[in-house]
């Protein structure tokens, strides 16, 4: 009864692993076909030596994207309103012609040509405009202040976001640790047993118990690592997300106001 339990025990194992090494390659087929290699092909990868955040980027660096975006978007608008306040201006323009016209005789066939010559100075001054570049200036100063109120929001939604990921990662990355010290309280235990086991101190159910509970152990510190992983993810997906939405406002905000 005893042989078959660990017969039992042994199945359930080389099951598990026959398992994971179809999904390995499952994955690993899959990853080629992503990055463009031939499926055929051969690939080498590292070891994850379930380092806690290697994922995580510079916050400040992040939050460059959508905020450089906006600054530039705030700097066309100023040289737009610089452009609009020299329309008040005169414009004088200097400028010159020179020519020379031919006279034809057609009885004798004899040309003439005569030279011509003159400078000018011009301005031009508009005196009234039907009240254009007053609106147009208003417009301006109204898109300076939409751009500048989605800098602030930017700038908020970036600060919450990151906070909120930044905890949600330290969660994750204490659940790994917690499933760690499990894991070596469940090695040491899974020892005893096996010692106790060979000098017959206790049966083959204790010891099969303290297997499982290794086993359990271990899956327990692989979901906690893959779950820091994911909080990782969202984190960054939670960047480029609020980036979207920044580059969406402001070209929504510059076809409404150019409407």
């Amino acid at each position: 009864t005893e042989a078959d339990k660990v017969r039992i025990n042994l199945l359930n194992i080389e099951n598990n692993l026959a398992n994971l090494v179809a999904t390995k390659a499952q994955l690993e087929e899959l990853f080629k076909i992503m990055i463009g290699l031939d499926p055929k092909s051969t690939i080498e990868l590292n070891n994850d030596q379930m380092v806690q955040q290697t994922l995580l980027i510079d916050p400040e660096q992040a939050n460059l994207f959508a905020l450089q975006l906006l600054e530039q978007q705030q700097k066309m608008t100023i040289e737009e309103a610089k452009g609009i306040k020299m329309g008040y201006l005169p414009n004088l323009n200097l400028y010159g012609i020179y020519q020379y016209n031919v006279n034809m005789n057609p009885e004798t066939d004899f040309r003439t040509g005569i030279d011509g010559a003159f400078v000018g100075l011009r301005m031009d001054w508009n005196l009234f405009d039907g009240l254009d570049k007053h609106h147009r200036s208003a417009v301006n100063a109204l898109k300076q202040e939409q751009i500048q109120a989605q800098q602030d929001l930017t700038r908020l939604q970036l600060q919450q976001q990151s906070e909120q990921n930044k905890r949600n990662i330290a969660v994750k990355a204490a659940a790994l640790d917690v499933a760690k010290e499990q894991l070596s309280l469940a090695t040491a235990v899974h020892k005893n047993a096996e010692l106790k086991y060979k000098e017959g101190l206790i049966s083959v159910n204790d010891f099969l118990l303290a297997e499982t509970g290794l086993e359990q152990a271990q899956a327990g510190v692989v979901a906690a690592y893959v779950t820091l992983r994911q909080a990782e993810l969202e984190y960054l997906k939670t960047l480029s997300f609020i980036l979207v939405i920044a580059v969406t406002a402001v070209m929504f905000l510059s076809n409404i106001l150019n409407f």
